[in-house]
C-alpha cells in the first residue's frame, strides 16, 4: 500500500503497527476531545436564562461565560486536527461519542466537572506521547496538550485551585 508518514527516512503504510498504534492514540485523544466539547455545550446551554447566568457572577460573569465559548470551539478545533491526522494516516477516526451530561443543577457543578474533565484531557495527552512514533503525531500531540493545560488552569483559578500544584506532571 501507499506511503501514508515517514518514520525517520523510512516510509511507512497504514498497515505498519506504529501507524496502526498512532491512530488508536489519536483516536483515543479524539474521545477525549468528543467529551470535553459535548461538556461545555451542554452546560453553556444550561446557563442562558438571566437567574442562570448570574450564578456565574462568582465566577466572573458574562466574560467567563464567553471564555468557556472560546474553550468549547477549541476543542472543536481540537477534534478537527485529531480526524485530520487520523485519516491522513489512513485510519477511520472515531464517530462522535453519545455521551450527554445530566443538566448542570449550578455554575459550581458546571466548573467543577470542567476542572476534572479539563485534567482527565492534560493526563491523556501526556500519558501518549511517548507511546507516538509518526513525527506529524509527535508535534501534534503536545501542542494540543499545552493548550489543555491552560484550559485546565484557568478553570482551576476560577475554582480557587491553584494552577500548577506540584513543579512537574
Amino acid at each position: 500500500s501507499a506511503p501514508v508518514a515517514t518514520i525517520g527516512t523510512e516510509a511507512v503504510s497504514a498497515q505498519d503497527p506504529r501507524v496502526v498504534l498512532d491512530i488508536a492514540v489519536l483516536n483515543y485523544l479524539l474521545r477525549v476531545e468528543y467529551v470535553q466539547a459535548e461538556m461545555y455545550r451542554e452546560g453553556l446551554l444550561d446557563f442562558t436564562t438571566p437567574a442562570r447566568i448570574r450564578q456565574f457572577d462568582a465566577y466572573g460573569g458574562s466574560p467567563t461565560l464567553e471564555q468557556l465559548q472560546s474553550l468549547y470551539e477549541q476543542d472543536l478545533s481540537h477534534q478537527e486536527i485529531l480526524r485530520t491526522l487520523i485519516t491522513r494516516l489512513g485510519g477511520v477516526p472515531l464517530p462522535r461519542c453519545t455521551v450527554t451530561f445530566t443538566r448542570f443543577a449550578t455554575a459550581q457543578n458546571m466548573m467543577q466537572t470542567a476542572f476534572a474533565i479539563e485534567n482527565i484531557g492534560v493526563s491523556a495527552y501526556l500519558g501518549v506521547v511517548p507511546l507516538v512514533r509518526i513525527p506529524q503525531v509527535q508535534t501534534a500531540i503536545p501542542a494540543i496538550g499545552t493548550v489543555e493545560s491552560r484550559h485546565s488552569a484557568y478553570i482551576g483559578i476560577l475554582n480557587g485551585q491553584c494552577p500548577a500544584p506540584v513543579a512537574a506532571d
